[in-house]
């Protein structure tokens, strides 16, 4: 079934506007949650340039913060940093607001397929 040309509208500027919200969220990420933990770690004697490759650190937050088994496979905690040191600056708005841009993400990206293939 065919998507009209007005759906199809419709549905860019959804698109459009989960873009524009994720990135509004991954500023306020920026901002607000990986300043304070580049902080916590460096206070903690790791600093981060020692980790970030391209801004890397950003998704080593998100694993350490919603996943902290992931630092034990391949020894990770002993190469980056231990998740554990984030744990006293882990605020509540932390975790849905990394969630949200996840799932916003694969939203966006499961729209944009289904408009190029799906119509």
């Amino acid at each position: 079934m065919a998507l009209m040309t007005r759906q199809q509208v419709i549905l860019a500027l959804v698109i459009g506007g989960n873009w524009l919200l994720i990135a509004v969220l991954h500023l306020i990420y920026r901002i607000y949650t990986v300043r304070r933990y580049d902080r916590q770690l460096t206070r903690a004697g790791v600093p981060p340039a020692a980790f970030d490759l391209l801004g890397g650190r950003i998704w080593l937050y998100m694993h350490a913060v919603l996943t902290p088994h992931w630092f034990e496979r391949l020894k990770r905690r002993e190469y980056l940093f231990d998740p554990a040191l984030l744990a006293p600056v882990i605020k509540p708005l932390d975790k849905p607001l990394m969630v949200t841009q996840l799932v916003g993400a694969a939203l966006t990206l499961g729209l944009m397929l289904f408009l190029k293939f799906g119509t």
